[in-house]
């Protein structure tokens, strides 16, 4: 409470009630003396005006006859009375005398302003116990009386008190008025505070006592026990609240009762209280506090408390005739008092602030001014509205400073505060808690904490968003209290500091908007203000979720959905865009990120975003100027793409603004493709697996696999020591929603010991074919069809055969046409390929090159994976008599294309240079040698020398040998053409 509404429930105290005790019961209670002459005078000795005539016209303006009364008299140095007539009243006990007109002149020896307090009244009238006669003294003690008619009472500061027939009884023990009374005091010389009132009646309720404290011959009064101001009290009062003087208006249909024994004084009955706030001219504004009862509880001020000004008048005036050490006794009435406490009750209590735009409604309000702590009680809620929130709790509790500022506020019990669209006033945003909100100072940081606990849930419904935990923590600036109690521009700026939700219960903490969904123990965020005026806008574009911005065309997507078992962010704001973004978000403990594929969509549709998730250890994403920076930590972290392709690594960094992708240390990359590692289509997507042990990056378009990289494609496999991939064009990481659209591999190279097997299957559950390649670097160009391969190298390759030889060279080639694969004894052809330099080719072309000593053998197996070497084509073995070696310093091999539809295609074979063919019963050499599939036939050319070759019927038989420029050779026939006659070698 203000110190304004202090002094304002003190001075009504102090100044309505107690002037009208100590201005009617004094002068009525003074001791009746013998009457002296008009004019009579003091003693020499005295400061005081002695004249009773020039008193009256100095101090009586209003009562024109008191200068000429016919009866006046001395009190003391103190006082004079003044009236005309006297008389005893005719009754049975003949103890009362009427005094008409009457007035009082009393100064109060200790005020040195010489300003007296005055007494006017038509009649008075005065009881005395026994029987009294008029001009004598032994009536007794006076036990009540009467001021009849007008009543006017002045004094000291400003001192007023108008109001007709006062009754004064001991029997009663009441002093009162049924009539209308009027009161006002101050301002005092210097001070700007004063207080005028009004009210239907007053009461002043008196406690008996065996001795009178007034003096012997005085009423048994040992002090007042209550003040009470009856119906329609009114009074407005001009305050000093730590600035320029403010108007107080109090009002109340019922009461004002003080309880002097208990200082307790109470206002009942549609109790009003209202201060302006607005400045002179302006259109007005006003403070409120409305209810049906208003409790005020004091408390005697303790010495070293008081800070009464000891060069001013003591507040309690001595009453003449008794000495000042009983002053307090007999007026039982301490004006040294403290106000302690304050309680408004109502079926509906309303505190309104026009200027703070603050309106409360509550039953039970109360104030204890020494822990100065506020508390507003409802039966079922307390509504407090401050501009566009709301607050809402059934006990709400607020400590203040020594300045009046709010220290603490305390939401007891289960509460929610809104926050209103000033436009709209809907709900922007809303909490909710069940066990309490806390609003305190943080002294460990010098920062304000707010907390609320027990399902806390904060909601922002027009987003869609919101947060829920066990507990909700908010650090806000040190300075966000001192808007409770009147905004400043400080307030207007973004206060939060950091904000805390934590998990104590079953359920997780939870943040929930359209485009997230978090769960974790533990959410952590801090705020700092943007030095750069970015926020919000990093990298030329918004950043509005965790992994990238939503626009209004994402409604159609589900959320991304992350739990971890904590999660830190270092948030941003930008004052002058009034936009709040993060900067850095850190999650660690079993870290998953996932979402669903989009609303409508095939998941598996290129160049769309479809479901993908992250799992790891921990995660750290960076809002950096250019873009995001990611950085996955795990043993090993995931990332789960959609068509369930993934990453998997130790460390995994992502840097959109760079367009960069790495992972540090040994990982897993799995892409499903639509082609296998020979370029071929497949039927079917299948999942392409590259594993390294040093690091992989990616910039967009090109990955590079670092130390003892193997991929996999179903059952083949390449190993290198490096390994590197191109796209057909760049990904654009930087961009909101990259395109994939129509992304593929367009380039593979492999470096260092490369090490290949592929295999081909029909139907999916048999394999056709295996090759395996061991080379020292290979590349492959998917879109041009070119590949390269750096020797020494050896390819091994097996088919399974379709009836016929590759290479048909043995006299059984033309039998084995005609059986089916099941039925061939051996149903495998193996191809082995070996050479010193380098292999050129094109796959779309059809060719290879091969150079720098090339060896071929062939052989048909029985098996896959069986192998066949030249030393065994001297053998007898059925795989042997089909058998066929070539070797050249160069080799071109050919598949060309049938003319002849359905049928397969057929290998030509190009020997460059020291050509040599061996087969299990012949031989040739020349400069070149050329194989035709398609007519089995093989052509030998010499050079500087003629061709050659050799065959024998069986092995070890008469080698035959004939020599020519070129040769024309069909073993399967053992035909020999030399270009001008054939030769059947079998004859």
């Amino acid at each position: 409470m203000s110190t304004g509404w202090r002094m304002l429930i003190t001075v009504v105290v102090l100044y309505a009630a107690y002037r009208v005790y100590a201005a009617v019961v004094a002068p009525m209670t003074v001791p009746v003396v013998e009457l002296s002459a008009p004019g009579a005078s003091a003693p020499a000795e005295s400061h005081l005006p002695s004249d009773a005539e020039n008193v009256a016209r100095t101090y009586l303006p209003s009562a024109t006859w008191a200068p000429e009364a016919k009866f006046t008299f001395k009190i003391g140095q103190e006082s004079h009375a003044y009236f005309d007539k006297q008389f005893r009243i005719g009754d049975g006990r003949q103890n009362r005398i009427r005094l008409s007109p009457f007035a009082v002149v009393w100064f109060d020896p200790k005020n040195n302003e010489q300003v007296p307090y005055t007494l006017t009244a038509d009649t008075a009238v005065i009881e005395f116990e026994d029987t009294v006669e008029l001009g004598s003294s032994s009536g007794g003690r006076i036990v009540g009386g009467q001021l009849t008619g007008n009543v006017h009472i002045a004094g000291p500061d400003g001192l007023r008190l108008d109001g007709q027939d006062f009754t004064l009884s001991e029997e009663s023990g009441r002093l009162y008025s049924d009539r209308p009374i009027q009161f006002a005091f101050g301002p005092a010389e210097g001070e700007a505070e004063q207080v005028a009132g009004r009210a239907d009646q007053i009461d002043i309720t008196l406690v008996a006592g065996g001795d009178s404290l007034l003096g012997d011959d005085l009423p048994r009064i040992g002090g007042i026990k209550q003040i009470t101001l009856r119906r329609n009290v009114n009074i407005d009062m001009v305050v000093e609240d730590d600035g320029p003087p403010t108007p107080v208006a109090i009002h109340c249909d019922g009461t004002f009762a003080y309880d002097v024994q208990d200082l307790v004084a109470t206002l009942s009955e549609n109790v009003n209280i209202a201060r302006p706030t607005h400045d002179p001219g302006q259109q007005e504004q006003f403070d409120r506090l409305q209810c049906d009862q208003l409790v005020l509880q004091f408390e005697e001020r303790r010495e070293d408390d008081s800070d009464q000004d000891p060069s001013r008048p003591p507040t309690i005036q001595k009453v003449s005739g008794v000495s000042s050490s009983h002053r307090k006794e007999l007026s039982g009435l301490n004006l040294e008092l403290d106000l302690r406490a304050v309680r408004a009750l109502g079926s509906q209590v309303y505190a309104t602030s026009d200027k703070n735009d603050v309106t409360a409604k509550l039953q039970d309000l109360r104030y204890d001014l020494k822990t100065r702590t506020l508390r507003m009680l409802g039966d079922e809620r307390v509504d407090v509205t401050y501009r566009n929130d709301l607050l809402v709790c059934a006990d709400i509790e607020l400590t203040h400073n020594e300045d009046g500022g709010v220290q603490t506020a305390t939401c007891h019990g289960s509460g929610s505060a809104y926050r209103f669209d000033p436009e709209t006033r809907n709900p922007d945003v809303e909490s909710y808690w069940n066990t309490h909100l806390i609003l305190r100072p943080d002294e460990l940081n010098g920062q304000t904490l707010l907390e609320m606990s027990g399902e806390a849930r904060v909601l922002q419904r027009s987003q869609e968003s919101g947060v829920m935990g066990d507990v909700l923590s908010v650090w806000l600036e040190s300075t966000a209290l001192d808007g409770i109690d009147e905004p400043s521009q400080a307030t207007e700026r973004f206060p939060i500091r950091r904000v805390l939700a934590e998990q104590t219960g079953d359920d997780p903490v939870a943040m929930v908007s359209p485009s997230l969904h978090l769960e974790t123990k533990r959410l952590e965020a801090i705020f700092q203000e943007s030095a750069d005026g970015q926020t919000g806008q990093r990298g030329g574009r918004e950043s509005n979720d965790l992994l990238g911005s939503r626009s209004n065309a994402d409604a159609n997507e589900p959320p991304v959905i992350v739990s971890a078992g904590e999660v830190q962010a270092l948030m941003t704001f930008d004052p002058n865009s009034e936009k709040t973004d993060f900067a850095e978000v850190r999650a660690s403990t079993a870290v998953r990120i996932s979402r669903s594929g989009p609303k409508e969509q095939n998941s598996d549709e290129p160049g769309r975003d479809g479901p993908f998730s992250i799992e790891c250890e921990n995660m750290i994403l960076v809002n950096a100027a250019d873009g995001h920076i990611l950085r996955l930590l795990g043993q090993p972290a995931h990332i789960n793409l959609p068509r369930n392709d993934r990453i998997e690594g130790n460390d995994i960094l992502f840097d959109r603004g760079a367009n960069r992708a790495e992972v540090i240390g040994p990982g897993t990359l799995v892409v499903h493709v639509d082609r296998d590692l020979d370029g071929e289509r497949l039927d079917d997507l299948l999942p392409l697996t590259t594993k390294w042990r040093e690091r992989m990056t990616f910039d967009g378009q090109n990955a590079a696999f670092l130390k003892e990289t193997v991929t996999t494609l179903s059952d083949s496999v390449l190993k290198c020591e490096e390994l590197e991939v191109s796209l057909n064009r760049a990904i654009d990481f930087s961009e909101d929603r990259p395109n994939t659209k129509n992304i593929e591999v367009q380039t593979v190279h492999g470096r260092h010991n490369v090490l290949a097997e592929f295999h081909e299957w029909s139907e999916r559950t048999k394999v056709k074919g295996i090759r395996m390649m061991d080379v020292a670097d290979f590349s492959f160009d998917q879109e041009t069809g070119k590949f390269h391969a750096r020797g020494p190298g050896t390819i091994r390759d097996w088919q399974k055969g379709n009836g016929r030889s590759p290479i048909a060279v043995g006299p059984s080639a033309v039998s084995r046409a005609n059986e089916t694969v099941e039925d061939a004894e051996l149903p495998w052809n193996y191809t082995q390929l070996k050479f010193a330099g380098d292999m050129n080719g094109n796959q779309n072309d059809r060719y290879v090159e091969l150079e720098n000593r090339v060896e071929v053998i062939h052989a048909p197996v029985e098996h896959a994976m069986v192998e066949f070497t030249r030393g065994e084509i001297s053998d007898l073995s059925e795989s042997a008599k089909n058998a066929v070696w070539l070797g050249s310093d160069q080799m071109r091999f050919t598949l060309v294309p049938s003319s002849e539809p359905g049928a397969d295609d057929t290998m030509e074979i190009i020997a460059f240079g020291n050509a040599e063919i061996e087969g299990q019963t012949f031989g040739a050499t020349g400069h070149s040698i050329s194989y035709d599939q398609s007519k089995e036939l093989f052509t030998l050319r010499g050079g500087a020398t003629d061709a050659h070759i050799w065959q024998q019927d069986s092995p070890g038989a008469t080698a035959r040998r004939q020599s020519a420029k070129m040769i024309r050779y069909i073993p399967s026939k053992q035909l020999i053409l030399d270009g001008t006659k054939s030769i059947n070698l079998s004859q």
